[in-house]
């Protein structure tokens, strides 16, 4: 992108606080007033058009011009030259993310579509929050005229935002609950939330394959723009993509043993029917079957001595292939013939290697059990889409992984 096309958009959308072109812009080396901020995201919530905001102190009228009101004299500010309807919706989009799932998650008790963005400046001598609905843009800041810390705990979504609700609660009295615009020129795609690349690939024949649908959301894009490249699913330039930033401050997380059903194939017609909404859809019908595989996988490492920290940066992992014929079909004497190749049977590989054979064959162990256990929970995933009408199979890829 670079800081002279940040630069530029910035004057598009109505900035004139004196940005320059320096990497540094990328750190928040520059200050901006809370009216800069409004002018900016009010262009956003208006679809691309700028307007500049002014400030009303007083209005007066001479008793003799009652029930008139006098015309305006002041010059028109020159307006900013604004951004297309399809980025200003395309920038709204990702504000409604920071909202649903980021650090501006409390302005969602607004209880209506918002876009915003909060903000903290080093040691917290600055707490902002800039947020919209389709009326109203409002911003916030929280500070000292002489710059000191607001407290160790404060920033943005403690001390900005229960102000901007207080604020905006009241002005959206009367106004109905409206979504915000969606242009026609704007794509919609599938993406996986932890690589950014596409969450399915078309197989033919109506099959899909596609991450697990706990990975899966709808983005939109440019016409032009959209993800239609990156690695297989699965392999190994795809996985490293969902490693820790080493470069990023604070410890790495710890790891927890787990099971994450990472593929799954679909039968489907219209692409259009791959979304957000079959995504949830698939992962309460599959959340039964994952818990009861996780529980027995944690039990199972707890058993041998294994649910403990691992000093790896990527934790051993094993991964299988599981591949489940119609309801019905699955009783332990299959389980211990699983090798045979018949029908009826459920099949279990191993598509990748922990490296270690006797945590391999743990997880091989782990998930038989399972299914022996919990038949009910997996009979559910043989329904459309993900039984494949023709074969009457369902095929499956989990990473097991060790942890605490």
């Amino acid at each position: 992108v670079g800081p002279a096309a940040v630069v530029e958009l910035s004057r598009a959308l109505g900035l004139e606080a004196a940005l320059a072109g320096e990497a540094d812009l990328a750190l928040g080396a520059r200050e901006l007033a809370p009216l800069d901020l409004l002018t900016a995201y009010l262009t956003l919530a208006r679809g691309g058009r700028p307007r500049t905001p002014r400030a009303v102190l007083a209005v007066e009228v001479p008793a003799r011009l009652s029930g008139l009101r006098p015309k305006p004299r002041a010059a028109a500010a020159r307006e900013a030259p604004g951004i297309s309807a399809e980025l200003a919706a395309l920038v709204t989009d990702m504000l409604t993310t920071v909202v649903e799932s980021g650090t501006a998650r409390a302005a969602g008790a607004l209880a209506r579509p918002v876009a915003g963005k909060t903000g903290t400046s080093d040691d917290a001598r600055d707490a902002w929050f800039v947020g919209y609905t389709r009326d109203h843009a409002a911003v916030v800041w929280v500070g000292f005229d002489r710059p000191r810390s607001l407290g160790a705990r404060e920033g943005g979504e403690e001390a900005a935002i229960p102000i901007w609700l207080a604020a905006m609660r009241a002005a959206s009295v009367g106004h109905p609950r409206r979504p915000f615009p969606r242009p026609p020129g704007l794509q919609r795609g599938l993406i996986d939330r932890r690589s950014g690349r596409p969450a399915c690939r078309e197989l033919g024949g109506s099959r899909w394959r596609c991450v697990g649908p706990t990975r899966w959301r709808d983005e939109l894009f440019l016409p032009g723009t959209e993800t239609v490249h990156g690695p297989p699913l699965g392999s190994p330039a795809a996985r490293a993509q969902a490693r820790d930033d080493p470069h990023e401050r604070g410890a790495a997380p710890p790891h927890f043993a787990e099971v994450e059903l990472s593929e799954l194939s679909l039968f489907i017609d219209a692409p259009t029917q791959l979304d957000a909404a079959l995504g949830r859809l698939l992962a309460a019908r599959l959340e039964p079957a994952h818990r009861a595989l996780e529980l027995e996988w944690r039990a199972s490492l707890a058993a041998a001595g294994q649910l403990k920290e691992t000093p790896d940066e990527a934790p051993p992992t094993v991964t299988l292939a599981l591949v489940r014929t119609r309801a019905g079909d699955l009783s332990p004497p299959d389980l211990e013939q699983s090798g045979r190749k018949q029908p009826g049977l459920t099949e279990l590989r191993v598509v990748a290697t922990s490296g270690d054979p006797q945590l391999d064959a743990r997880a091989q162990a782990s998930v038989r059990r399972s299914l022996a256990k919990h038949r009910a929970a997996f009979e559910a995933l043989t329904q459309a889409p993900l039984l494949d009408p023709k074969s009457g199979r369902v095929e499956l890829t989990l990473e097991l992984r060790l942890g605490r």
